[in-house]
């Protein structure tokens, strides 16, 4: 977990480091979740226009 002393962080030259979540920086997680949050909804969609075609091909539900 990320906390304020992590985020402090200092090396030698005076620069602050970019704070980390397990092995890579905020900045990278962040884009992380985001494409992982993208898939997801693209992976949702998905299943349910497959549901859609199951139900075209397996039942009379449009027939009617």
């Amino acid at each position: 977990m990320l906390t304020a002393a992590h985020a402090a962080l200092r090396p030698s030259g005076g620069e602050v480091m970019p704070a980390m979540i397990g092995n890579v920086t905020q900045a990278r997680y962040e884009q992380i979740v985001t494409e992982w949050r993208e898939l997801m909804r693209e992976h949702t969609r998905i299943q349910f226009r497959m549901g859609e075609w199951a139900l075209d091909l397996f039942t009379d539900r449009r027939s009617r």
